[in-house]
């Protein structure tokens, strides 16, 4: 998996080539600050998503056949 500066670095250059292609202005820097509470929201609902079907698997088992 990718780190967190490389998935920008990757993006920035997506945006860049993007900005060419249709001859639009160079963008600006992407501020990877800025993604932190989007990155905390998903940290949380992942966690809890799967705090519940633990709980949901413990409580009521699944019967495949």
């Amino acid at each position: 998996m990718l780190s967190a500066s490389r998935r920008v670095a990757l993006w920035e250059g997506v945006r860049r080539v993007w900005a060419q292609v249709f001859s639009w202005t160079p963008p600006t820097p992407v501020d990877a600050t800025k993604l932190v509470p989007l990155i905390f929201v998903v940290v949380i609902a992942l966690i809890a998503m799967g705090g519940v079907l633990i709980l949901a698997d413990i409580f009521t088992p699944v019967s495949l056949f």
